[in-house]
């Protein structure tokens, strides 16, 4: 247990060159990874939760049917009510499941 407690200290402070490191602070400071991994967190519960409302809540779209000819403008707007595909539904749950579970799990580390 003693190596584990060193090796996760090393790793928060790991310093990266700066042209790979996509936010500097994270790798600087133990407060900023906290912060970013709420943020992972309340992420992943909007993508988790527009998932599971994707399954049930249609998305409206109207369309216009119909023959203009000059002024005169004959038509029938039609109003179609579509589901998202049951597999970008959920693709969408089980992303937003994996980033607040990996947002809960880096804050107990």
């Amino acid at each position: 247990m003693g190596k584990t407690s060193e090796v996760i200290p090393a790793l928060v402070s790991l310093q990266l060159p700066r042209r790979f490191a996509l936010a500097p602070s994270v790798y600087n400071s133990g407060v900023a990874l906290e912060e970013s991994m709420k943020l992972l967190s309340a992420v992943g519960l909007i993508v988790l939760v527009l998932g599971i409302a994707s399954f049930f809540i249609p998305i409206p779209r109207t369309e216009r049917e119909g023959v203009k000819a000059g002024n005169v403008d004959i038509g029938v707007d039609v109003r179609h009510h579509e589901h998202v595909s049951p597999i970008v539904s959920t693709v969408l749950v089980v992303a937003g499941a994996g980033m607040m579970i990996a947002g809960s799990r880096a804050k107990r580390a």
